[in-house]
């Protein structure tokens, strides 16, 4: 009888740990949509500021030339003014890529935390 009552409890334990851990895997999977959307989010802004630059770049340059051609003399910075960028980096940073099992080793780990600290606390 003590043995079916623990094989029971166990069973249900084994239910309870696949619960958690198909939240779990839930979880890391729309955090991982969500980095996917960031992502793309971002280099589509990056995108707009390299067009931007470009335009503002050629903007200045009819303005050389317009300056030039009327002689007025227009404030023309050639320079990027760094009060508006303060945190650009002077080189562009390189995203480091993930692999796909990097995913499931992590669904794991934190798998496992869950687990380790469940059990540490109870």
């Amino acid at each position: 009888m003590r043995k079916q009552q623990h094989l029971d409890e166990l069973t249900l334990q084994v239910a309870q740990l696949q619960e958690e851990n198909k939240k779990v895997s839930q979880m890391i999977d729309g955090a991982s949509d969500l980095y996917i959307n960031f992502a793309s989010e971002n280099n589509v802004l990056g995108a707009k500021v390299a067009e931007s630059t470009d335009r503002l770049q050629s903007l200045n340059s009819v303005l050389q030339i317009a300056s030039k051609v009327s002689g007025f003399a227009f404030d023309i910075s050639d320079t990027p003014n760094n009060l508006l960028e303060p945190y650009q980096l002077p080189c562009p940073i390189q995203p480091i890529p993930a692999s796909d099992d990097m995913f499931q080793y992590l669904r794991v780990f934190i798998l496992w935390l869950f687990v380790f600290f469940r059990v540490l606390f109870i």
